[in-house]
């Protein structure tokens, strides 16, 4: 039997660590390019182009380092050997065949082919458990992904106790896919016999929960003026020949306007003064952050702070959709932001099929 990877059962994500690529400036200035290209194109909505490098000149060329290596490795300056060991520790989902109960054990690592090895409870002694495939398994996560997930069902990371084990092993064993759940882990690609790492989905490694630098780098955002309120608003009224949301009672409106995309408000802003009035608060932006953004509570601890009363959300909102819109070629602290709004999804799936079971 050939050797394999499992992932964690609810980010889908490397149990193993990850791999770095060259550090050499001129692999680094190619990487970066083809990488920004790429995103760039997936922004706007095109197909993305093939790698091939025409600004590359002289001896800048790909037979200086390894191609290959390069597109299945992060970049170096993205991911360093500390900010990776949150992937290598483990907690199994696992059952006492002895009573017959899902347990939650304690931290312990991956091996091979499907084993992990984890301490059950406070025995210090490590058991080996297969991770998929049997009917003793014990599933593999990441100690940060369970925590979104306890999220997801309760409102509160450190809620462990409130989850229902069994439950959860029951939708985990539902949903089993051979080496990982079989749910939309969202968009990472290297989750393929071994793990992979994709150039330009350095966010899909890093830690969801432990982000060092986004409060300053939220602070700074804020603090720039770039998200202040408009003075004055673009009055249409006058240039209205027929508004068909004239007719609707508020409250039907409100109901309209939250059963949209954000992104997909102000475009109707534009046609509709009856929308453009509906819309032009911050209270209503503030509501569609927390709506569409429930796991981005450093953002909303901010806001609450009289400091930043001012801010203006719909601009915020607006920002914040399109740079995370397209997580690959993401840099910065919101990569680790970007990779919470991607587990998030599997989250909802696993609470859907244990409210479903």
């Amino acid at each position: 039997m050939g050797s394999f990877d499992c992932y964690c059962a609810i980010c889908g994500g490397s149990l193993t660590g990850a791999g770095a690529g060259s550090a050499d400036p001129r692999a680094l200035a190619q990487r970066r390019r083809r990488v920004e290209r790429k995103r760039q194109a997936l922004l706007a909505g095109e197909e993305p182009p093939p790698d091939s490098d025409s600004e590359a000149s002289g001896d800048e060329t790909e037979e200086d380092f390894d191609a290959l290596e390069e597109e299945y490795s992060y970049d170096p300056e993205l991911v360093s050997e500390e900010g990776l060991e949150w992937l290598e520790v483990v907690r199994g989902l696992g059952i006492d065949e002895k009573t017959n109960k899902a347990f939650l054990s304690g931290e312990g690592h991956y091996m091979e082919q499907g084993c992990i090895y984890v301490p059950v409870g406070d025995d210090e002694d490590f058991t080996k458990f297969s991770g998929y495939n049997t009917s003793d398994a014990a599933f593999p996560v990441h100690v940060p992904c369970f925590k979104l997930l306890t999220w997801t069902f309760t409102g509160d990371l450190n809620a462990e106790e409130e989850i229902d084990k069994d439950d959860l092993r029951g939708s985990f064993s539902a949903l089993e896919g051979g080496k990982s759940l079989d749910i939309d882990h969202g968009p990472i690609e290297g989750a393929a016999q071994f793990w992979e790492s994709i150039r330009g989905e350095e966010f899909a490694v890093t830690n969801p929960i432990e982000i060092p630098g986004l409060s300053d780098f939220l602070k700074a955002k804020l603090d720039s003026g770039t998200f202040q309120r408009p003075s004055t608003n673009r009055e249409l009224r006058p240039n209205v020949v027929a508004d068909p949301f004239s007719q609707l009672p508020y409250d039907v409106l409100h109901l309209v306007l939250k059963r949209l995309p954000g992104s997909s408000v102000p475009a109707l802003a534009t046609a509709s003064w009856t929308v453009q009035v509906a819309t032009h608060h911050s209270s209503f932006w503030e509501m569609m952050l927390r709506r569409e953004m429930p796991w981005f509570w450093e953002l909303f601890e901010l806001l609450e702070d009289e400091r930043y009363s001012k801010t203006g959300c719909k601009r915020l909102f607006l920002w914040l959709d399109k740079e995370l819109s397209v997580m690959y070629g993401l840099r910065g602290p919101l990569m680790g932001i970007a990779n919470r709004k991607r587990i998030w999804g599997p989250c909802l799936q696993i609470r859907e099929a244990s409210c479903n079971s």
